[in-house]
């Protein structure tokens, strides 16, 4: 879905588990780019075909719709939450077939707790009751998610379809496992402690060749990324891309 119409090479940008490009919206008017943006709309969230249930064939299913509005590089590519995961594998797929990835940028994405080394699952898990905690004795900051939370139980979704899409990439985030990637990425990370890795660089930096990590300097959680939200953080978050 064309979000943005410019100029120059595009900006492929792939949404957070169960979203679509909707989550893009607010983040893309405050982009300071003259490139066309496009989000990637998962498959099957239409209602007629399969979902993907493996990061592989997300990445694979992107690349077509990519090729085909940008048949050469330089690419650049995004993703939010576990569309970060998918952006990742689509510039590994590239780089190892010869062509440029000018940018890669991973907005609070992470892989599942099982692939995390065990010291860090055990500081994730510590976390995670926590955050637990706090939450239960303060009232939810959000209310409608289609993307990029934690558990399926905190995602409302409006259709059968959409939970078959959430499913299917609960399932691919819990098995896949990220291989080295040759290449830079740029990681955007919430400021907030919520029940995702605190510590990126931990996570990131055996896996990514050359990793940099930047922040909105605001007060933001990973589920405020759901760009549907409107305020003081998209803008300067956008500022980062």
């Amino acid at each position: 879905m064309r979000i943005r119409s410019q100029l120059g090479a595009s900006v492929f940008i792939a949404s957070g588990l169960g979203g679509g490009p909707a989550e893009f919206f607010q983040l893309v008017k405050h982009l300071h780019v003259p490139n066309a943006v496009y989000g990637l709309q998962p498959k099957g969230i239409e209602g007629f075909e399969d979902p993907c249930d493996r990061i592989e064939d997300m990445a694979d299913f992107y690349l077509q719709a990519v090729r085909r509005f940008q048949p050469q590089g330089p690419y650049i590519l995004a993703g939010y939450s576990l569309g970060g995961l998918v952006a990742l594998e689509m510039a590994r797929v590239l780089r190892l077939s010869g062509r440029d990835v000018a940018l890669l940028v991973m907005i609070d994405s992470y892989p599942d707790i099982s692939a995390l080394p065990r010291w860090q699952s055990l500081k994730l898990l510590t976390q995670r009751v926590k955050c637990r905690v706090v939450n239960f004795v303060q009232p939810p900051r959000t209310s409608i998610r289609l993307g990029g939370l934690s558990s399926p139980d905190a995602i409302s979704t409006f259709a059968p379809v959409f939970e078959r899409v959430r499913d299917a990439a609960y399932l691919a985030l819990r098995n896949y496992r990220p291989t080295l990637y040759r290449g830079s990425a740029k990681f955007i990370r919430a400021t907030e402690v919520t029940e995702f890795p605190s510590d990126p660089k931990a996570v990131w930096s055996h896996m990514i060749e050359t990793l940099k990590i930047d922040c909105t300097g605001r007060s933001f959680g990973h589920a405020d990324y759901a760009l549907r939200r409107t305020g003081d953080g998209v803008e300067p978050m956008a500022g980062r891309i």
